[in-house]
């Protein structure tokens, strides 16, 4: 498995993944037949986000608000990153297999692929920091985990067989002391 990670900024961040009317590319993952996105991590969950992805929760999040509205932290401007899509495709043999295996082959390629994303989603979740000024210093702080909107697809935008994930990180962590502030993504960007 590959990854690659993009930071998304702006206010039409997270349009692409679920709203057609705002990003035109949003209908590759909408078109029928691919699965809904979902939630994953604890941030997610601390939410009330669970399961099946809801387009206006997601959207919510990457313009800096909580499902109900509220301001998670300092408001964006149009230069702030907003999250970051982590990527992850399967080997072109993987994505073979899926697409040519009989059921049960495409199944456990499916499952490979879908684990490989959880365990290195889990890592990432693990390891998330943010600086935070306490007592007048600057210092790393564990974030209270992630909220993650993982979009599975089966194709690439030409059609062929290209079994990958978006895993969009939204860029808000909330630490102990309650404040919600940027993820520090060094750890995710690293070369």
């Amino acid at each position: 498995m590959t990854a690659r990670v993009t930071s998304l900024t702006g206010s039409e961040a997270g349009a692409y993944y679920v709203d057609p009317d705002r990003h035109a590319l949003a209908t590759y993952y909408l078109d029928a037949g691919e699965p809904p996105g979902v939630w994953v991590g604890k941030q997610a969950k601390a939410l009330g986000l669970v399961g099946d992805l809801d387009p206006e929760d997601f959207l919510s999040l990457m313009e800096g608000r909580d499902p109900s509205g509220a301001q998670l932290g300092r408001a964006y401007n149009d230069e702030s990153v907003r999250g970051y899509d982590i990527t992850f495709s399967a080997p072109k043999s993987v994505s073979t297999l899926w697409a040519l295996g009989d059921e049960y082959v495409a199944g456990e390629s499916l499952a490979a692929h879908d684990a490989a994303v959880r365990a290195v989603l889990e890592f990432v979740e693990r390891h998330a920091t943010t600086r935070a000024t306490i007592d007048g210093g600057v210092q790393f702080v564990d974030a209270d985990g992630l909220a993650v909107a993982v979009f599975r697809q089966h194709t690439s935008r030409m059609l062929d067989p290209q079994l990958h994930s978006h895993a969009v990180v939204v860029a808000k962590v909330r630490i102990p002391d309650g404040r919600w502030l940027a993820l520090d993504a060094r750890m995710i960007k690293c070369d």
